[in-house]
């Protein structure tokens, strides 16, 4: 029975990973139970199944998929997302391959606008990982998307493009990357800047054209800064060997403008770091996670940061020691420092065992032991706290779950928001604040797949 346990445990941790790398005790904060699984972290059934999440109407169309959410300093939130369309600008449902539009609408209220077209072509690389960003800085809307360049593979360029209309009319797009090779470009950040421009960060394959035989290629963080009229400045090297293909995540914290990234070692360490640019220009890059996770492949699985005029947080998923996470840790001056590391989810053998063991007694499959799969995002909920979402699996079902946790680190009730499908394709749920209110959107796979979004109750201390 124990050697059967141990590959129910091995197949749903290759399950997980599956998931990500094609895309990689008691629980805090929930109640005691004499429930033998409700005492295992991640295996909560799952923390409280109260929803506090009041759905909105949705403005995408079927086959929509890929949101991404940004809240302006006039209490509006702006969604951007890909949709799928015919040749003649008609909603349809198709595969990932035809012709795509990426649109934008705007929550005012409790209802989201008609939505607007920023671009549209046959040539955008659509994927469930790494999807489009739009922002406002200083009034002007700036937006970026990914464009298949003709090299082999998928190779695609970042594409950005901005608008001083609200919307009604964009500028030509600009490729940011000056180095013209047919290679990956993408994993984008945009942070707004005060003078009206703005900062974009991405992952740079350029590397990947001119490598030795037998020598693996380096994937790159570089960033440039755009004046408010668009105007590129210079590109800078932040750290020259990254992993391939982790998101990456940027805000300001204070004065200092702070990205967060998954490194990659000579030895195949893909631990969560940051870089930091002060008044001073760009600093070293330092170490945010010591997880020392091992890995010869991308786990697809990047970390958010929340910016703040004083404190800062960074939220992330590890596999250490082959045991799924999801941490957070906070920085008080600018990332210059970090907090200890606060675990929110975890799941090891021991949690397994227990969840194989009910189901065995029960005969149900709601015992199926929860698998936290990352995709993380955070967001501050108060001056003290902030609120976390991750994906959990449950067999073939992901729950979207949400924590608060404090600067103190007390941790608050674990909430399921929603559930979705474990598959790569449900993408990265993404969450913002809006005054006195957090926003979520998140994509629904299916034959057409859905975007969902929502108003998610802030919870009480």
């Amino acid at each position: 029975m124990q050697h059967k346990r141990s590959q129910i445990f091995s197949v749903l941790i290759a399950a997980a990973l599956a998931i990500t790398l094609t895309g990689c005790s008691q629980s805090p904060g929930t109640a005691p139970s004499d429930d033998p699984i409700n005492s295992m972290g991640a295996n909560v059934a799952s923390g409280d199944t109260t929803k506090p999440l009041i759905l909105l109407d949705s403005p995408a169309g079927p086959g929509s998929s890929a949101p991404s959410l940004y809240a302006t300093d006039d209490g509006r939130v702006l969604m951007s997302w890909l949709e799928p369309v015919r040749n003649d600008g008609s909603e349809t449902a198709t595969t990932r391959r035809g012709r795509f539009a990426l649109r934008f609408a705007t929550l005012q209220s409790e209802a989201w606008s008609e939505p607007q077209t920023i671009a549209e072509s046959e040539k955008f690389f659509v994927n469930w990982a790494d999807f489009p960003v739009l922002i406002e800085s200083n009034g002007m809307l700036v937006a970026h998307w990914l464009q298949m360049n003709g090299g082999p593979g998928t190779s695609y360029d970042i594409h950005i493009t901005h608008s001083k209309d609200g919307g009604a009319t964009w500028s030509d797009s600009v490729v940011p990357h000056s180095d013209g090779t047919k290679t990956e470009h993408g994993f984008v950040s945009m942070v707004p800047e005060l003078d009206g421009g703005f900062t974009a960060i991405w992952l740079d394959g350029r590397d990947f054209s001119e490598h030795e035989e037998n020598v693996s290629p380096e994937m790159s963080l570089r960033a440039s800064r755009f004046s408010g009229e668009g105007t590129q400045g210079r590109e800078a090297l932040l750290d020259p060997r990254i992993c391939d293909c982790c998101q990456t995540s940027a805000e300001y914290i204070g004065t200092t403008l702070v990205v967060a990234y998954r490194d990659r070692s000579e030895e195949e360490v893909r631990d969560i770091w940051s870089v930091r640019r002060t008044p001073d220009g760009w600093q070293a890059p330092i170490r945010v996670a010591h997880d020392n996770w091992q890995i010869p492949g991308c786990p697809v699985n990047g970390p958010a940061v929340a910016g703040g005029s004083s404190t800062g947080a960074i939220a992330w998923f590890s596999l250490r020691e082959g045991n799924p996470e999801v941490k957070v840790r906070f920085t008080s001056d600018g990332g210059k420092t970090y907090s200890p590391t606060i675990l929110l989810d975890q799941v090891n053998e021991l949690d397994i065992d227990a969840g194989y063991e009910r189901m065995i007694q029960e005969d149900h499959e709601k015992w199926i032991p929860g698998i936290p799969l990352g995709r993380v995002d955070v967001e501050w909920v108060d001056d003290e706290r902030v609120a976390v979402i991750w994906l959990v699996a449950r067999g073939s079902i992901a729950e979207i779950v949400m924590q608060t946790v404090a600067l103190d680190e007390t941790r608050g009730r674990r909430y399921v928001l929603a559930t979705t499908d474990a598959a790569r394709a449900s993408g990265f749920p993404r969450l913002v604040r809006s005054g006195a209110r957090l926003i979520m959107a998140w994509t629904e796979p299916g034959s057409p797949s859905a975007l969902h979004t929502g108003v998610v109750s802030l919870p009480v201390k």
